[in-house]
């Protein structure tokens, strides 16, 4: 029996109308990134900062995490109250690899918490180009094993990690599931994947061609973020940063993969979840139609991306 994707939303090949109404705010302007650098991007304002879901009151704190070079990494902590046990949930933003931050994600990650009761755990991992891949999935999975190695002090309930995150944070996400198969220091038992970065090694396929100009990511803006990342061109096909080109997916964890409909990411993340279900992995693809990339952090003002958190919740739910 062949792999089905659940489609939710409205009419297919229709923009959502209050996505239309986002990407009609935008500033018009070339999308070739010539001139670009990466501090122009971190110094910008959000575009969707005014589309953020409204900040729910959990208690927060940080610490720092020793990396395996030394470096400290920042993990901000989210709990329902201060003195809550609940099970962890591991939290890596996107941003291309080399954008975004603690705070880009802050209203999705305390929304997370607020509705699942899990711990959140949400992770400063270095960028590129300052730090090239693999330094920020080395972070990732150094995180997630202090995490899983220090349940008391933590106050978490299960040293069994659940991984989530969005675009490129997504693709951290099942990278750290995928090294953790292969250690005796982390076990993962799900993975929440938000339109996750697949395959890094060719951006030439149908959701490419459709939307990659104006529908906010865009092919240039993945190009950049890419070739910031990679130190040569071997790393484009290598799984860890390509993870859809794994040939060793068995026994990958539970898996709950979202895709936007006009999102050039879509036919990766879509064929990461048919080549999760062909190793035996338990997965589930969900397309939002009329969704753009970047929807989580847009549910503060369109309704199916409300619905997409939501729906999410309710796969971490399924582990309680």
């Amino acid at each position: 029996m062949s792999f089905e994707i659940i489609y939710k939303g409205g009419e297919a090949n229709v923009l959502d109308h209050q996505t239309k109404a986002f990407l009609d705010s935008l500033p018009q302007g070339s999308s070739d990134m010539i001139g670009i650098t990466p501090d122009d991007i971190r110094s910008g304002p959000s575009p969707t900062l005014p589309y953020n879901p409204q900040p729910v009151p959990v208690d927060v704190e940080e610490i720092c995490v020793a990396a395996r070079d030394g470096y400290q990494i920042r993990v901000r902590i989210y709990r329902k109250d201060e003195n809550t046990e609940a099970a962890p949930l591991m939290f890596y933003h996107g941003g291309c690899w080399v954008f975004c931050n603690l705070d880009s994600h802050d209203s999705v990650c305390r929304q997370l918490c607020q509705d699942s009761g899990m711990t959140v755990f949400s992770v400063d991992y270095r960028l590129a180009p300052e730090s090239k891949f693999p330094t920020g999935i080395q972070d990732a999975f150094d995180a997630a094993a202090y995490v899983a190695n220090n349940r008391a002090e933590l106050k978490i309930t299960s040293d069994d990690l659940i991984v989530a995150g969005d675009s490129a944070g997504g693709n951290i996400s099942t990278v750290v599931s995928l090294m953790a198969k292969d250690s005796k220091e982390l076990s993962v038992r799900g993975q929440l994947l938000y339109y996750p970065i697949t395959d890094a090694s060719r951006m030439d396929n149908e959701s490419y061609s459709a939307f990659g100009e104006d529908h906010f990511l865009t092919k240039n803006m993945m190009k950049f973020g890419a070739n910031h990342y990679a130190r040569n061109a071997d790393d484009f096909s290598n799984p860890l940063m390509s993870p859809l080109l794994s040939n060793e997916l068995e026994g990958m964890p539970k898996t709950l993969i979202q895709t936007a409909e006009f999102d050039v990411l879509r036919d990766e993340a879509e064929a990461y979840a048919v080549k999760l279900d062909a190793a035996g992995v338990d997965v589930e693809c969900v397309r939002y139609k009329g969704m753009i990339h970047a929807y989580i952090a847009l549910a503060g003002k369109i309704d199916l991306a409300k619905e997409a958190i939501s729906d999410s919740v309710k796969f971490l739910n399924s582990f309680k």
